[in-house]
């Protein structure tokens, strides 16, 4: 993955460097080094950018969320709040088992967080 290719998707998330780096669990410096093509991404850093670049691209196609959504479930992770909204619709056992697996588990993980994000709101119209 090319410095340009990190930096269009970080732009299109609506991220700082600062903010894409916390994401990734990676440094500031480090994301800095990719986007200027003198370093490249590896390991569970290059998967997790690949699972994004591959979020980004079901959104764009309007899967089953928006690139709106995704941004917004990325604040949620961001600020913790992705992990308490989740623990009232799915059991404890299957978070558990996405934070084990880092953040490229939890970025795994949010194709399944829209789907239940959409299936909880189904339940709610048809509550009203």
């Amino acid at each position: 993955m090319t410095g340009k290719e990190i930096r269009e998707l970080r732009k299109k998330l609506g991220l700082t460097q600062e903010e894409f780096a916390q994401l990734l669990g990676v440094g500031f410096t480090t994301v800095n080094r990719w986007e200027n093509g003198k370093s490249e991404p590896r390991g569970q850093a290059l998967e997790a950018l690949e699972k994004l670049r591959t979020l980004i691209e079901e959104a764009e196609e309007g899967k089953d969320f928006t690139i709106e959504d995704l941004k917004e479930i990325l604040k949620d992770i961001e600020s913790g709040r992705l992990v308490s909204n989740l623990s009232g619709v799915i059991p404890k056992s299957v978070l558990g088992l996405v934070a084990a697996g880092g953040i490229v588990g939890f970025l795994t993980g949010l194709s399944t967080a829209f789907l239940i994000k959409k299936f909880s709101e189904g339940k709610k119209k048809k509550k009203d």
